[in-house]
């Protein structure tokens, strides 16, 4: 079982100062039916569990796990008419079969995004790949994988069903956006279907897809609008950067939220991503300062803590329409790390990805760490921790698939 937990961790890795207003709030909104979420990346020298036993800590209630089509479904057998789709089956790689023994171990529920698209590339098997994703073909085998992932989690709590991960990235041009608007009403539905047919009595969890936020008040917004007919949520991904690589200040968030709610009234946003980095701080986190290194995002761990203040004041003001956020994320990335994200075609396929790309995701972490591979939390850590408690998240310690 830790052999699988860490090949776990190796997919869930694919993805100072300021007025600490976490103890001056007013009247903090209690969390009521709220979801918070944290997406758990480790310290450099430690292991999934130990992220996972600091993240409860922190309030979780729920963690993500996103997975390609092709993680789940690795071939096809040909040797048999119509030829069926081969599943993975080896323990320790089946990362479905460890969702569903290990979170349920902790009453910790899990948002699960099922990657037929993921940023800016389309992720079909390769016999499907040439095709059209509204070809019958390709939502056929797509409804057969929903199968096989619902039957695998018979005592895994769902918060959420995603198909889908920044759709808009890929979306870019009105075929494929014309190939979405058949694919992902049909296989929304037959997910629904099923899982009320496997498991009778339960709740389906909500099932929907995720686009950036800039994309859904962006150009194409009506778009989005039609398709969410078909969507039991609003889907947001959420960094505020702008098209020059610089972060936004934190009191933008409420600006969004609000041109949001007024698109969608009434709908439940989910936030699958939210994350606000802290740019590179003249310390020994960061060892590529003292390789000559001078752009900058133009943000700092003050703001990265102001962020999360500002997140959650705007919660309380909508907690009737935010159902969930999603904190991403728990720990920094490593050089290598970044390096490996940037070089999967899925964001960009560039190993030595632009410098102020590469700042951005390397400091997306509530903490980093020391020379020695130690966390070293940052001051949104504590924000975080304190603002939840204020609000009632149970902050209890959970030893992961022990």
């Amino acid at each position: 079982m830790k052999r699988m937990i860490g090949l776990l961790l190796a997919l869930l890795l694919s993805a100072c100062g300021g007025t600490d207003r976490g103890d001056t709030a007013p009247d903090p909104e209690p969390r009521g039916e709220r979801i918070l979420e944290i997406d758990i990346t480790p310290a450099e020298s430690r292991d999934y569990a130990a992220a996972f036993l600091e993240a409860s800590r922190l309030g979780m209630q729920s963690t993500s796990l996103s997975l390609d089509w092709t993680v789940i479904e690795t071939g096809l057998d040909s040797s048999v008419q119509p030829p069926q789709p081969i599943y993975q089956s080896d323990p320790a790689l089946d990362y479905l079969a460890i969702a569903d023994y290990c979170y349920p171990l902790t009453d910790t529920a899990v948002s699960l995004t099922l990657r037929p698209v993921v940023t800016l590339v389309k992720n079909l098997p390769p016999d499907l790949q040439g095709l059209p994703l509204d070809d019958p073909r390709v939502i056929q085998r797509f409804e057969q994988l929903i199968d096989h992932v619902l039957e695998k989690l018979p005592n895994l709590h769902l918060t959420a069903l995603v198909i889908g991960s920044e759709v808009d990235l890929y979306l870019t041009d009105p075929s494929r956006r014309s190939a979405w608007q058949g694919f992902f009403p049909a296989v929304a539905d037959y997910a629904r279907d099923r899982y009320r047919a496997l498991y009778p009595g339960r709740t389906p969890p909500p099932v929907g897809f995720e686009v950036t936020h800039r994309g859904l008040l962006g150009d194409q917004a009506s778009y989005y609008q039609g398709l969410m007919a078909a969507s039991d949520l609003v889907g947001v991904s959420y960094y505020p950067m702008d098209d020059r690589g610089q972060v936004q200040p934190p009191a933008q968030f409420s600006a969004d939220v609000t041109a949001l709610r007024r698109l969608y009234p009434g709908k439940p946003l989910y936030f699958f991503q939210l994350g606000y980095p802290s740019g590179f701080d003249p310390n020994p986190l960061y060892p590529e300062l003292g390789q000559g290194y001078q752009p900058s995002i133009g943000s700092s761990a003050v703001q990265q803590a102001d962020f999360i203040d500002a997140v959650f004041e705007v919660w309380d003001r909508e907690a009737g329409q935010i159902a969930m956020i999603d904190f991403t994320w728990l720990h920094d990335l490593s050089a290598a790390s970044v390096r490996e994200t940037a070089a999967n075609p899925a964001f960009g396929g560039n190993p030595d990805p632009d410098p102020l790309f590469y700042e951005f995701l390397r400091t997306l972490g509530l903490a980093g760490w020391s020379s020695d591979g130690a966390a070293l939390e940052k001051p949104a850590w504590e924000r975080l921790r304190k603002a939840a408690a204020a609000r009632g998240w149970p902050q209890s310690a959970k030893a992961f698939c022990q």
